[in-house]
């Protein structure tokens, strides 16, 4: 019986440390200045320099066990006009490059992951890079993902004795220039493999969940410094605008009933109106916004619904793909996770509606769980360059009340011709994953009614029909998420390369009801003890 309550109480903790979400890192380096000779050998200048562990164990065959105490890796950083400069001191008592495949992390080797603009998103865009450092001949690959770089931008050395091997990496930028106080984005990502198809060790400097691969908001902030490297305070300033960048949003739900017609009540006064602007794809995307395009959203409840009010402006209104729901029309995606689930899509009570302002090509949802139909309510307005949505979905699985939190998100598919689309803008995401996970999805509190509201009375809509309110009819959506623009890693993600984690509230519910239980078991447990 004691045996048996010690496991449980083992399982409640790890399940405490599974559901403890990954944030942004707050991980800073200071790059002094100084120039390297790239030869694999440590120089002087080295000694000036901000040396900093890797040690954020992330994953691995042997993670439960920990680091071996005889193992160790290192990193610092240099700069001068050319190039930034990377050194790495690694030890390894079994070093094993057994997988012949170039740039597999199934070697012993090193991940170094630059982005020069300091995007904090998903990869791979312009200016980001992973370079796959292998100490054997003719297996490294600069890059092995990301941004091509031009010959001569990237310098390569080490020297392997015993368990002891020194890299050295010389790095010129591609789309930014290197100057004092400039910060990028880096990590740094041990892999320590034993033999042919088994890794060990997994280990970062920055990330703590093993999103390297798929975004570069987990990566660490370095700032270019004079002499003596950068100060305190821009190391400080450079760490908050890295956690900003990666912040999630959050929305405000006021009480309010509102009549679906496509035409903005009074009630949406009060409502929290935020902008939808996170360019994460397209084929325009570097162009930027056009100066005149706007998306908003909004949302209200009642007892019965959840609304949402989207206010759009395009110039080109362009609904040509005739295949329902597909994001090559100009449309809004409507994501849904009624219960905070914060995981991978489709679960039960996550949904993704197909909102597209031409009769018959809407899909509720178009993933996700299957939804009566007359749990949803949808109309639009489109005049001119201006489109008016609202959409009304009673959740199933879900009460809302005051003080309930749901995740969402908003993304807007814009458009010029069949099967082009120029822009994807989401509300919260940043990487163009809405469609793979909701921990990327806004967190939506349900308030009260707003300050100086009074709650109007339920109203009936009106007899006359409003454009296309008739829901679809609700077969059992596909499964497969919608297709997406941004390149692929060149192999297939696994299970450890998969979206950053955002923080939510029913990770801190279940958080607590895991320490209340783990509590009660070890009680119980050592009532037994004495019992014997």
């Amino acid at each position: 019986m004691k045996k048996v309550l010690s496991l449980l109480a083992a399982s409640v903790v790890l399940m405490i440390l599974a559901v403890l979400p990954a944030t942004a890192s707050d991980a800073t380096m200071s790059v002094s200045r100084g120039t390297v000779v790239v030869d694999g050998v440590i120089d002087e200048v080295w000694a000036k320099a901000d040396r900093q562990a890797i040690d954020k164990l992330t994953n691995g065959d042997l993670k439960a066990d920990g680091l071996p105490e005889d193992w160790y890796a290192y990193v610092s950083a240099l700069w001068d006009d050319e190039y930034v400069y990377f050194l790495l001191e690694l030890k390894d008592d079994d070093w094993v490059m057994d997988n012949d495949v170039p740039g597999h992390w199934r070697n012993d080797c090193v991940y170094l992951y630059i982005d020069e603009m300091s995007l904090a998103a998903g990869t791979w865009q312009d200016g980001q890079y992973q370079l796959a450092l292998i100490p054997e001949e003719d297996m490294s690959m600069l890059p092995r993902n990301g941004s091509a770089i031009e010959d001569g931008n990237v310098q390569y050395a080490y020297t392997l004795e015993d368990d002891t091997c020194i890299m050295e990496v010389a790095f010129k930028f591609q789309y930014a220039t290197p100057a004092e106080g400039f910060t990028f984005m880096a990590d740094f990502q041990r892999h320590d493999d034993t033999e042919y198809a088994s890794r060990d060790y997994c280990v970062s400097w920055s990330d703590e969940a093993d999103q390297d691969s798929a975004t570069s908001s987990v990566w660490g902030t370095l700032v270019l410094g004079g002499e003596s490297g950068a100060s305190a305070e821009a190391l400080a300033t450079a760490a908050e605008k890295a956690a900003a960048a990666s912040a999630v949003p959050e929305m405000q739900v006021n009480r309010a009933t509102i009549t679906i017609d496509g035409v903005i009540d009074e009630a949406w006064a009060n409502a929290d109106r935020q902008a939808i602007e996170s360019l994460t794809n397209g084929e325009r995307k570097a162009e930027g916004l056009p100066a005149d395009w706007y998306a908003y959203a909004s949302s209200m409840w009642d007892d019965e619904y959840v609304y949402f009010l989207f206010e759009l402006k395009d110039d080109d209104w362009v609904m040509d793909n005739g295949d329902p729901g597909h994001w090559s029309n100009d449309c809004i995606y409507l994501y849904i996770d009624e219960k905070n689930l914060s995981t991978d899509t489709w679960q039960e009570g996550q949904y993704q509606f197909a909102l597209i302002p031409e009769e018959g090509m809407s899909l509720f949802p178009r993933n996700g769980t299957a939804i009566p139909e007359e749990n949803v309510k949808f109309a639009y307005t489109l005049e001119g360059d201006t489109c008016i949505m609202e959409f009304a979905c009673k959740f199933q699985y879900v009460t809302p009340a005051e003080g309930g939190v749901f995740l969402a998100d908003f993304q807007r598919h814009d458009d010029t011709e069949a099967a082009t689309r120029d822009f994807c803008v989401s509300w919260s995401d940043k990487a163009d994953k809405d469609s793979a996970t909701s921990n990327v999805w806004g967190i939506m509190t349900f308030a009260g009614a707003a300050a100086g509201e009074t709650e109007a009375p339920e109203t009936e809509a009106p007899e006359t029909e409003a454009p296309e309110t008739e829901a679809p009819e609700t077969e059992t959506p596909e499964t497969e998420a919608p297709e997406v623009v941004a390149p692929a890693e060149t192999e297939a993600a696994t299970a450890d390369e998969q979206p950053v984690l955002a923080p939510q509230t029913a990770d801190t519910i279940l958080i607590v009801v895991c320490v209340m239980a783990a509590s009660g078991l070890c009680y119980l447990v050592m009532r037994r003890n004495r019992a014997f």
